[in-house]
């Protein structure tokens, strides 16, 4: 059996961990949460974010940025580590709940946390099935298409330089089937 556990291509590159480095990642990252500050005292066991960033990897995980205020959730994001992705903070229904009226304060306070901790962030996603009522009621192609380019461009003018890279389109099969998901968009484009 190879050694090696998986291939990650990132900014073009193709890396690879071995099985050795993402067991210990492993091992830390439970005893971290199991027993808070026995992984620190231990001090020889390499954190996750070591390990990646040791290899030129990016190695996150998605957050509630509602637990932001909780020092144990952020002292583990910090050491295990070095991207993020806030959960739903960025999608259509937190962002533009109402054609054209943008709200950011939750995703402005992730992309802030990410930049004082120097965390790489990815941003999900631009186009979801699961979008707003209205977008949903849109009934032309041109009317759907318009509305997708005032979000996208609106999201990526905010917060370009700050988050670097994005899911463009989320979930467009069906989980079950290789079936397109129904939605405004697939009824209308």
């Amino acid at each position: 059996m190879s050694n090696e556990l998986f291939v990650v291509v990132t900014k073009g590159t193709i890396m690879r961990a071995n099985r050795r480095d993402v067991i210990l990642g492993m091992v830390a990252s439970a005893g971290a949460l199991a027993f808070p500050g026995l992984a620190s005292a231990a001090g020889d066991v390499p954190t996750l974010r070591t390990i990646a960033d040791g290899k030129g990897l990016g190695f996150g995980s998605a957050i509630d940025p509602e637990l932001l205020n909780k020092p144990d959730y952020v002292k583990l994001i910090l050491e295990q580590c070095n991207t993020i992705v806030p959960r739903n903070t960025l999608k259509w229904n937190a962002t533009e709940r109402n054609p054209g009226s943008f709200k950011f304060d939750v995703a402005d306070q992730v992309v802030d946390f990410a930049q004082q901790n120097r965390l790489a962030m990815r941003g999900t996603a631009l186009v979801w099935y699961n979008s707003p009522n209205w977008v949903k009621r849109l009934n032309t192609p041109k009317d759907v298409t318009d509305a997708i380019n005032r979000h996208i461009g609106t999201l990526m003018t905010r917060y370009a330089g700050k988050i670097a890279s994005w899911d463009v389109v989320n979930e467009a099969f069906e989980y079950d089937s290789p079936e397109l998901r129904k939605s405004s968009f697939f009824d209308q484009l």
